[in-house]
């Protein structure tokens, strides 16, 4: 285990050209125990470079997002391992494991999960307090991903007051905040129509290319993976046609 006198993350983990900026190594997570164990992930191995949009597409059940849950270091594999930027959660601590989700990784899930009481602004610089960025450092970038974003002009209101394809884009800025290496999409236009899931899908795309960040979706529906640079097919737990 990592101790105080050390933290990985401000050592290692650096965005290297030609190194993989995820890499999961021979995935395993089995669920349950003896006659009720399931083997939700059996065997995956995948990399991600910085710049890639990767899809993970398949059935439900078929363990898309418990392995996009390990690939986050939100629950640890029953064998094999993950690197991220280099770094091995498994090697951290509980706490350094948090700070390395807050300032490594952008989650965008298939609900928004949007503090209701707050602003679409505050909502998103919610991120930067969590990952402990001054907040003086975070207000121009939370001014600059909501006009890219086209939600300059919601800023002030509220995600009651908002669409569903707004509701997403809020989603997917606060993932941004951070600068994350990684970021990890699990059916986040699920509750969409076509329309606004595609303008959604779109976005994710163009802001992982073009920050060179390494980008993973996973989607029961492959049309919604025409964006991505490569599309993986997860069955019963196992990336299969590859």
């Amino acid at each position: 285990m990592v101790t105080g006198e050390q933290d990985p993350l401000a050592v290692s983990g650096a965005r290297g050209r030609g190194a993989p900026a995820l890499v999961a190594d021979r995935l395993r997570k089995v669920v349950g125990s003896g006659a009720m164990a399931v083997t939700a992930v059996d065997g995956v191995s995948l990399q991600v470079q910085p710049g890639e949009l990767v899809a993970l597409i398949g059935p439900s059940g078929s363990g898309k997002s418990t392995l996009l849950a390990m690939l986050g270091a939100l629950t640890t594999p029953s064998a094999g391992s993950v690197l991220i930027g280099g770094i091995d959660p498994a090697g951290l601590d509980e706490q350094a494991r948090s700070r390395l989700r807050a300032q490594r990784i952008g989650f965008v899930f298939q609900r928004p999960t949007l503090v209701p009481f707050l602003t679409v602004e505050e909502n998103v610089a919610l991120a930067g307090q969590i990952a402990k960025q001054p907040s003086a450092a975070s207000r121009p970038r939370v001014e600059r991903l909501l006009t890219a974003l086209d939600l300059d002009q919601r800023a002030t209101f509220r995600p009651s007051a908002l669409s569903g394809g707004e509701l997403q884009r809020v989603a997917l800025a606060r993932a941004l905040l951070n600068d994350p290496s990684v970021v990890l999409a699990d059916e986040p236009t699920a509750n969409l129509d076509v329309e606004r899931g595609r303008a959604v899908m779109t976005l994710l795309a163009e802001h992982t290319r073009e920050a060179g960040r390494a980008g993973v979706l996973v989607s029961h529906d492959p049309s919604m993976a025409a964006v991505a640079d490569r599309t993986l097919q997860l069955l019963d737990g196992r990336l299969v046609g590859r």
